[in-house]
């Protein structure tokens, strides 16, 4: 007779409705660290498949029949909206995540978790009392900077005893290794050195990203045989519109055509992949946010040129605010002092002992549950 499953039913939830990078790696980073106990089942309850294969997961929705012992919101910013695009991250809130707080706060038999969250800014004030409800009703609840903290007062919360400012799940990969690339691997051996670009075309002004590309030209120029770069892909598009990062990425690789100079393309494929690109590279150069963190948590020499504000607060958090571009002046000239001054540093990054500290506080709630 077969005995009854008495694990515990867990919905895990994120951002895992696309094919981003950091927002699936978080997600998978955190279904591990449960599912190690062996003492829970872990359903992703509204994830796509894309999704699910972007994580190397084969099913997502085991557990929905029945109530969830517990909910668990893993890391991300998807409680905060964007620098632009606003209406459409409102309109699009209900549907990604209301069921998931309503779950939270309703229909699970314990208290939810939250580990690693960025919180705000949110304008809409209906959602934001929701946020605030849930992450209030926690049992604990891990804000990965302090500007996140920030927000939750400043929208009404009160700090209980299971709140903590700690940091960003991604830091807890700090630490282990990931073979090298083959690509890597053969031009390391050759003596050549390894740079990875990643833009995306979501800066405020559209002469912001032509000015980057007009530096990246540049720095490839003037290093010469001795490097070797590439455009690196967090993710894919649908259908048959360019997502903004393939946009961006176009640019450059059609600039650096007609300047006769090779760089290479890396196409997303899962998230296993990419990590291990940015490992192992050597130089990463990166407008968005968890490209960075996981090639600090590698300790790689990485550069930031920021269209978000909560990417400066995690560079802040490190003490490595001086890698994130914060010039106004966007001319290709000032990007290319910043791009090739992190380079030549040639200086990795070092997370600070309280970082890592805070990334085992985050392991430690995910293996209570």
């Amino acid at each position: 007779m077969n005995q009854p499953d008495r694990r515990k039913n867990i919905w895990l939830h994120g951002s895992y409705f696309g094919s981003n990078f950091g927002d699936l790696l978080l997600v998978s980073e955190a279904r591990k660290l449960i599912s190690e106990q062996g003492n829970s089942s872990v359903a992703l309850p509204f994830c796509a498949p894309s999704s699910l294969r972007a994580m190397n997961v084969s099913r997502g929705w085991g557990g929905l029949i029945s109530s969830p012992e517990r909910v668990v919101f893993c890391g991300g910013g998807y409680f905060g909206e964007p620098g632009k695009s606003i209406d459409e991250w409102t309109r699009r809130f209900n549907y990604r995540h209301g069921v998931a707080l309503w779950a939270a706060m309703e229909k699970a038999k314990r208290p939810p978790i939250a580990v690693g969250i960025g919180f705000g800014p949110i304008s809409a004030t209906k959602i934001r009392d929701k946020v605030v409800r849930a992450l209030s009703a926690c049992e604990i609840c891990h804000f990965r900077d302090e500007e996140s903290l920030h927000y939750f007062e400043k929208y009404g919360g009160r700090v209980s005893d299971g709140m903590a400012v700690t940091t960003d799940l991604a830091i807890g990969l700090h630490g282990t290794s990931i073979e090298s690339p083959q690509k890597i691997e053969q031009l390391h051996r050759k003596g050549v050195r390894v740079g990875l670009i990643h833009l995306v075309d979501k800066y405020e002004e559209k002469s912001h990203l032509l000015s980057i590309i007009s530096a990246m030209i540049e720095l490839i120029k003037q290093k010469g045989d001795d490097w070797r770069f590439f455009v690196i892909m967090d993710g894919k598009g649908r259908g048959y519109s360019k997502t903004k990062q393939e946009r961006a990425a176009d640019y450059l690789l059609e600039s650096a055509l007609s300047c006769g100079l090779e760089v290479g393309k890396i196409n997303f494929e899962d998230c296993d992949t990419t990590m291990a690109y940015l490992a192992n590279a050597d130089y990463v150069l990166t407008s968005k946010l968890h490209v960075g963190i996981v090639s600090s948590a590698f300790g790689r020499n990485v550069c930031a040129i920021p269209y978000h504000p909560k990417t400066p607060r995690f560079y802040r958090q490190m003490d490595e605010a001086w890698r994130c571009f914060s010039s106004l002046d966007w001319r290709p000239q000032s990007i290319l002092e910043h791009a090739k001054s992190v380079l030549e540093s040639n200086c990795p990054v070092k997370i600070p002992q309280a970082m890592l500290d805070a990334a085992d506080r985050n392991k430690a709630a995910l293996f209570s549950i």
